[in-house]
C-alpha cells in the first residue's frame, strides 16, 4: 500500500520476492522517457517527466515537500489533472496515514492508514468510488522470515473482489517467496541469488503457473554492475523472448538508460526499444 516500511518490521505484503521482481523487470524499457528531479533545499523539489507511449507525448510535473513525518506533492499535467497526496507518520505512534486526491477523476480518491510493529504491518485503504472498494493486508514475522496477505472488499457488491496470500524467506545469500494470487488461481515463485565474491550481480528467477488451465510461464534474470556507474542485465522467458538493458551514469546524478527485447525465434522482426535519461539534482 505505501512505498516505505518505515524500516521497522517485515514490511508490505507486496515487498514479498521484491529484489527478484526487481532484476527481472526494472530497467527494462518500452518507450521513450526523460525524467529532471530537482532539490531546492528545506525538504522542497520538483520532478518533470516526458514519456512516448503509443506514438503520444504524456508529460507531467510534481512538487514536492518532505521533512522527517511529512511527505506533501501536487501532481499536474497538461490535461489540468492535479493530484495532491499528503503523508503523516507517526501521528500516533508507528503509524501512517495517506490521503489522495484527484480534482477529475473523484473515483481515484483514496485514504490509506498504515501500522507498523517489529513483527506486523497491517494496513488498510479505501478508495472513494462508487463501488467503495477496501483493501486490507498484513503482514506477520520479521525482515528474514515472514507470512502475510491482502484483500479487495466491495461495499457496494458485498463480496471479495480478489485475495492473495503468500510466504517469503531471506538470507545474507539468497530470497525466496512463495504466493497464491487471483483468488488462489495463480501461483507465483521468486528466487534471488546475489553472485561473485564482491556482490555485484544478481541472478534471478520467476515461475508463474495458473492453476485452472496447468499452464506455466518460467523467467530467468540476471544483472551485473561492471563498475560504480555501469550496470548491465538480460532476461529471457520460456516463450524464447530475450532482453538486454544497459544503464550508464554518464554524469554525476545523470543516468542513461537503453533497453531491447525481441523474440529469438523472429530475428528479423525490429525489436522494441525503450531509452530514458534521468536526472536527480
Amino acid at each position: 500500500m505505501g512505498s516505505a516500511n518505515m524500516k521497522k518490521g517485515p514490511g508490505y505484503f507486496s515487498d514479498m520476492g521484491w529484489k527478484a521482481n526487481e532484476t527481472l523487470t526494472r530497467d527494462y524499457l518500452l518507450s521513450l522517457r526523460f525524467s529532471i528531479a530537482s532539490n531546492f533545499g528545506n525538504g522542497w523539489g520538483l520532478t518533470s517527466t516526458i514519456a512516448k507511449w503509443h506514438g503520444t507525448y504524456r508529460g507531467d510535473t510534481t512538487i514536492r515537500y518532505e521533512d522527517p513525518n511529512v511527505r506533501a506533492n501536487v501532481r499536474m499535467d497538461p490535461r489540468m489533472n492535479v493530484k495532491p497526496t499528503l503523508s503523516v507518520t507517526n501521528f500516533l505512534p508507528s503509524t501512517r496515514f495517506i490521503g489522495s486526491y484527484n480534482f477529475l477523476k473523484f473515483y481515484k480518491n483514496k485514504l490509506v492508514v498504515e501500522y507498523f510493529h517489529e513483527y506486523a504491518t497491517l494496513g488498510a485503504a479505501v478508495t472513494l468510488s462508487y463501488f467503495l472498494p477496501i483493501d486490507v493486508s498484513a503482514v506477520f514475522g520479521t525482515p528474514w522470515i515472514n507470512f502475510g496477505g491482502e484483500a479487495t472488499y466491495s461495499v457496494f457488491n458485498g463480496t471479495w473482489d480478489n485475495y492473495s496470500v503468500g510466504v517469503s524467506w531471506a538470507t545474507q545469500h539468497s530470497t525466496l517467496s512463495f504466493t497464491l494470487l487471483d483468488k488462489g488461481e495463480t501461483l507465483r515463485v521468486l528466487y534471488w541469488r546475489p553472485i561473485g565474491q564482491m556482490k555485484k550481480g544478481a541472478v534471478a528467477g520467476e515461475v508463474k503457473r495458473r492453476i485452472a488451465t496447468k499452464e506455466s510461464k518460467l523467467t530467468i534474470g540476471c544483472a551485473y554492475a561492471i563498475n560504480p556507474h555501469t550496470l548491465i542485465k538480460a532476461r529471457m522467458n520460456q516463450y524464447g523472448y530475450f532482453g538486454a538493458a544497459l544503464k550508464q551514469e554518464v554524469r554525476p546524478n545523470t543516468f542513461f538508460t537503453i533497453s531491447g527485447t525481441f523474440k529469438l525465434q523472429a530475428l528479423r522482426k525490429t525489436p522494441r526499444i525503450g531509452v530514458a535519461l534521468e536526472h536527480k539534482g
